[in-house]
């Protein structure tokens, strides 16, 4: 059975080029046409009958070519009407037939797909260019089978394979960097809040971002140790394996390391799991040890969530101030008295209005009082800068940060911290659209896989200064409130540790 393929690009030029031969042949029938009239005038002797017979000749030959061409034209055209509509039948029969097993196309699939079918257009037409199109279109299809497939490599290693323990290693040491920056921001806090009550508020935050930092220090010795115990262990068992053939893969004897032992350490990840995963000598001692690693997170989650608490209400409790152009306190009687001056105006319209500032926009200000002006009841913007609003700061570092809080880091540290920030923006990106793929295909369901989805999605849109401005503080709130629910159940229903759980079903 033979191959037709059909260069959708090539048509198009060979349908052009008719059409313009037929117009090129038109005007050539015209000129000819003008020769014969113009040998009228000599059409008496011999030559001049013979000149005018073969100019009408030519000029009737270039109108049968014409319509030759204009004929090859439609022809074309019409050939690649039906085979794009034969194109586009089969396809639809193919998402037909596939969503009858595999379910019907997800919108996301959807925009993939046209992305693609662009990606496969695009190739087309570049096959078509003389000489040099085919091998071209050729080279770039083998340079992205050759990323896709190391592109898929990789992501398996570090998903599923081998890599999984280093990665979570990676991830770990690099958490506890970024959660340092949570404490500095926590101590900027200290000198930004507005009265002396937030004052307190944040200097209790800033606290407990320590505890929990150094909490989560010992979270990462144990996730270290443990994920680079279970790396070993893979690549000594993958060592003393790979000369192995079909006729004695079932001697285990002289075997070294073990993937079933890699997989039990590589599931430690906090101080908690290590002690779950420990045998420290019966059971007696096991279960006192179960709740000494049940309190270290209990502590842990519960000095995160006062954090984040005294975060937001410091946030919130700053937004009722009112602060000059130049982003200091406006103090009453002009600096007289250390009491900060009051925006006019309920809770919620001045968090708004500190929001809408955050996001880009400026008000206008009474000269006198520097209150916000007003007309008709509504405060008065006078400027809203979009290109802030929508500023895009996924990979952004912390540049920003340290300048804002007045530190002189040098430009190693400050790429230790932009490198650990990447990391973590890596892993959560590509753990937040698996959770939203998840729910969204119905592979995960239940209130904790919709919280865990509309928190990845949030944490996605954060990335836009807009959304991150309006939605950042109250998912705050929303995540204190999950978090402090889940920790309650889980202490009063802790996990039996792993030794505990062996000795049960083998007594």
């Amino acid at each position: 059975m033979g191959t037709f393929t059909l260069y959708y690009s090539a048509v198009e030029d060979s349908i052009k080029q008719a059409r313009k031969t037929a117009s090129v042949l038109d005007l050539y029938s015209k000129d000819m046409s003008a020769v014969a009239s113009s040998c009228s005038a000599i059409a008496d002797s011999g030559y001049g009958q013979t000149a005018q017979a073969m100019a009408r000749k030519k000029a009737q030959d270039a109108i049968t070519q014409k319509g030759k061409f204009e004929k090859l034209a439609q022809d074309l055209s019409e050939l690649e009407s039906f085979a794009k509509s034969q194109d586009q039948s089969l396809a639809n029969t193919i998402d037909v037939a596939v969503s009858n097993y595999v379910g019907k196309r997800k919108w996301y699939q959807k925009a993939l797909d046209w992305i693609r079918s662009g990606y496969e257009a695009f190739l087309d037409r570049i096959s078509g260019f003389p000489i040099v199109g085919k091998y071209v279109a050729h080279a770039i299809r083998v340079a992205e089978d050759w990323v896709t497939n190391s592109s898929i490599r990789i992501y398996n290693c570090f998903k599923s394979g081998d890599g999984k323990y280093i990665w979570s290693s990676i991830k770990e040491v690099a958490g506890v960097f970024v959660a340092v920056m949570g404490v500095v921001a926590a101590a900027a806090a200290v000198l930004a809040a507005a009265t002396p009550l937030l004052v307190t508020v944040a200097i209790v935050g800033c606290i407990a971002g320590c505890v929990a930092l150094a909490l989560k220090f010992g979270d990462m010795m144990a996730t270290v140790e443990s994920n680079s115990r279970a790396f070993t262990l893979t690549q000594e068992y993958r060592q003393s394996t790979k000369n192995k053939d079909n006729s004695d893969w079932y001697r285990t004897e002289n075997d070294k390391g073990s993937l079933s032992y890699a997989r039990y350490y590589g599931d430690i990840s906090s101080v908690n799991d290590l002690i779950k995963h420990t045998d420290f000598g019966g059971k007696a001692a096991n279960n006192v040890m179960g709740i000494v690693g049940g309190t270290y997170s209990f502590v842990e989650n519960a000095a995160e969530i006062t954090s984040a608490v005294c975060t937001v209400t410091v946030a919130l409790g700053n937004a009722q101030y009112l602060k000059n152009a130049d982003g200091k306190w406006i103090m009453k009687n002009h600096g007289t008295s250390n009491q900060v001056r009051t925006k006019a105006g309920g809770f919620m319209e001045n968090v708004r209005t500190s929001y809408a500032e955050k996001a880009g926009a400026t008000f206008q200000r009474t000269p006198i009082t520097n209150q916000y002006a007003r007309h008709a009841g509504d405060r008065i913007i006078t400027s809203q800068d979009y290109s802030k609003a929508f500023h895009f700061k996924l990979f952004e570092g912390y540049g920003e940060k340290f300048t804002k809080y007045g530190l002189d880091v040098s430009r190693s540290t400050q790429a230790v911290y932009n490198v650990s920030k990447h990391i973590q923006t890596i892993d959560k990106t590509a753990t937040g659209i698996e959770k939203i793929v998840d729910y969204a295909s119905g592979n995960s369901s239940g209130l904790e896989a919709a919280y865990k989805a509309g928190k990845s999605s949030q944490g996605l849109l954060k990335n836009f200064e807009f959304v991150d401005a309006y939605t950042d503080d109250g998912m705050k709130g929303v995540g204190v409130v999950h978090d402090i629910v889940k920790d309650i159940v889980d202490h009063l229903s802790p996990k039996e540790n792993a030794y505990a759980a062996y000795l049960k079903a083998n007594p």
